[in-house]
């Protein structure tokens, strides 16, 4: 089993669902739920329920909420490397989502991850250099993003984007990255083309990036690499709870079988397509059942 490294954000999640179709500027009846999430914290868990080695570096608050978030981590026996910080909050994600649970906007406070200095992740040096495979998510801020390019350029690195406002962070790292998934929007962010998708992915993988994902809704998921250019037609989940989580459900699939089960890029888009879907069934952002869920794989 491969001991993979993840470095990125973690989060203290709210949710909150309109029973009914939303109105602007007006109090909606709805339901709250409160779970633990951020990018590359969602990526975790999955890959932990998977059964994966888990190696986690982030950054947690001084606060009670952070210390639930780490205890949690370690019940899936995930190893937490964390960056404590006594003046700034655990990051927090505010989604408010319609009655047919797609999220209409979102508030990231990801101070805690703002503040972080080269030193900080130059403190988990001897860590780090010992993993072949590196995890990214765009939650890091741009100077601990170009230190940990810098100093470990013999290593693959997988990528997340997160949003349209932080995927330009890894803009001048194209070359250096093995695989980076995205959506559309950050697609056209990371570019600055107002393009369609194929042509899109072509760019980015003229642009350095050996492998590359995007996704578009309910829209194919586009994949490829220097051989080719291909489509994943998206299964039409029956039932949205929620769309919190499950790009990254998409992102932890492609990941666990590249890495893990060493498939090739096609097959892990699938796989992670599977579980992508299944999150859109739950609240949460990682769904509790997803090993029983892929038991056939």
């Amino acid at each position: 089993m491969k001991d993979l490294l993840i470095i990125g954000g973690s989060n203290i999640d709210y949710t909150a669902s309109s029973v009914n179709p939303l109105i602007p500027e007006d109090s909606n009846i709805g339901h709250l739920n409160i779970s633990f999430g951020g990018v590359a914290r969602n990526v975790v868990e999955n890959l932990a329920r998977l059964g994966d080695k888990i190696t986690f570096i982030t950054a947690i608050g001084n606060d009670a909420g952070g210390q639930k978030l780490r205890r949690d981590l370690r019940s899936l026996k995930v190893k937490v490397l964390a960056i404590e910080d006594k003046n700034c909050p655990t990051s927090s994600y505010l989604s408010i989502n319609d009655n047919l649970g797609n999220m209409t906007v979102g508030v990231c406070d990801s101070r805690i991850l703002d503040c972080r200095t080269t030193e900080d992740i130059a403190f988990f040096n001897d860590i780090t250099s010992k993993h072949h495979n590196i995890v990214l998510d765009a939650n890091l801020n741009q100077e601990t993003i170009d230190y940990i390019f810098a100093n470990y350029f013999s290593h693959l690195f997988y990528v997340e984007a997160v949003s349209a406002s932080k995927v330009s962070r890894f803009r001048k790292h194209l070359k250096e990255i093995y695989l980076f998934k995205m959506n559309y929007l950050e697609a056209k962010t990371l570019m600055n083309e107002d393009k369609d998708i194929h042509t899109l992915a072509n760019d980015i993988l003229s642009a350095g990036v050996k492998n590359v994902v995007i996704s578009n809704g309910s829209n194919p998921i586009v994949y490829g690499n220097a051989s080719r250019i291909e489509d994943l037609p998206v299964e039409k989940a029956t039932h949205i709870v929620s769309e919190c989580g499950a790009g990254d459900a998409l992102f932890a699939g492609v990941l666990h079988e590249m890495i893990e089960k060493g498939k090739n890029l096609g097959a892990s888009v699938k796989f992670g397509a599977m579980l992508s879907k299944a999150t859109l069934q739950v609240s949460t952002t990682v769904n509790p059942d997803i090993k029983r869920l892929v038991s056939s794989d």
